[in-house]
C-alpha cells in the first residue's frame, strides 16, 4: 500500500513541476503584471515549489521504504543484521574444521552456541574448541570438510579402518587423535556393523575392528577412558562431555540412520 501512494505522490508532484516550469515565465514577463505583483507571484512559486519537493521527497521516502530496514518504526533505528546461522547438517566436531579452513568465525560461533545449548558454561564450550581445533591442526582430517560427513562410512568392510598409526587405542588416546563426533560415529557404525554385517565375508581385521568399536561393548568402554582424557586436560565436567555425546548419537539417528 506504501509503495503505491509513493507512486501517486511522485505522479502529483511531478504534474505540479511541469505546471510551475510552464507558468512561471509567463507570470514574469507579462507585461500587465506590476512589481508588486510579480513579488506575490515569486513567493507564490516558491511556495507551490517547496510544497512539490515535500511531495516528492514523501514518495521517495515511501517507495523506498520496501528497500531498506527501517528497524524501529517509531525512531527510524536501523535493524541489526541476522546472526548467521550455519547448516545443522554438520556434526559439531566438523565446525572447528571448517573455522580453521575458512577463518570464518560464524563457525565458531555456531560451535560456542551448539554447546552453550547442551549445559556448558562459555568457557568450556571455549576450551572443548579449543581442544578439537588442536586435534584438527595436528591431524588434518580432509573428511572434517566435507558435507556429507555424517553419512559417509568409516568402515569400509574392505580393510580396517586404522592402519596407521596411531591405530591401537592407547597411541590413539595417547595422542589424543579422536574428536568427539568422530568417536560417536565410529562406535555408532561398529554397532550398526556388528548386527547387520556380520554374516558377510570379510578380509581379515575387518571383523575384529569392528567388534573392537561397537557400542554395547570395547568402544564405549573406550570413550569413557577418551572422555576423562578430555576432563583432564580441560577441566571441562565428564557430565557435559556425556550430553555432548548423546548429541552426537542423536544427530546420527536422525541423519544417517532415519
Amino acid at each position: 500500500m506504501k509503495k503505491v501512494v509513493g507512486k501517486v505522490l511522485l505522479l502529483i508532484g511531478g504534474f505540479l513541476c511541469v505546471v510551475c516550469t510552464l507558468c512561471t515565465p509567463l507570470a514574469f514577463t507579462g507585461d500587465d503584471n506590476t512589481f508588486g505583483e510579480r513579488i506575490i507571484l515569486l513567493f507564490l512559486f516558491l511556495g507551490m515549489a517547496a510544497f512539490n519537493g515535500l511531495i516528492c521527497w514523501l514518495g521517495f521516502r515511501l517507495q523506498a521504504g520496501k528497500r531498506t530496514n527501517t528497524g524501529n518504526k517509531a525512531t527510524g533505528a536501523a535493524e541489526k543484521p541476522e546472526k548467521h546461522k550455519t547448516s545443522g547438517k554438520w556434526m559439531t566436531s566438523q565446525l572447528p574444521a571448517l573455522y580453521l579452513q575458512s577463518e570464518k568465525k560464524s563457525y565458531r560461533d555456531d560451535y560456542l552456541e551448539r554447546l552453550t545449548s547442551l549445559g556448558f558454561t562459555e568457557q568450556d564450550a571455549k576450551k572443548m574448541f579449543d581442544f578439537e581445533a588442536n586435534i584438527i591442526r595436528k591431524f588434518p582430517k580432509q573428511y572434517l570438510l566435507d558435507p556429507k560427513f555424517t553419512n559417509m562410512w568409516f568402515f569400509s568392510l574392505k580393510q580396517p579402518f586404522f592402519r596407521q598409526y596411531p591405530k591401537m587405542k592407547e597411541d590413539i588416546l595417547k595422542e589424543r587423535f579422536l574428536t568427539v563426533s568422530e568417536l560417536c560415529k565410529i562406535i555408532d557404525e561398529a554397532e550398526w556393523h556388528f548386527w547387520n554385517s556380520h554374516e558377510k565375508a570379510l578380509p581379515d581385521g575387518v571383523w575384529s575392528e569392528i567388534c573392537a568399536w561397537r557400542l554395547k561393548g570395547p568402544g564405549a568402554e573406550f570413550a569413557i577412558r577418551y572422555f576423562k582424557m578430555i576432563e583432564e586436560v580441560t577441566g571441562i565436567p565428564e557430565e557435559s562431555l556425556a550430553k555432548l555425546s548423546s548429541e552426537q548419537g542423536k544427530h546420527l539417528s536422525q541423519h544417517k540412520w532415519r
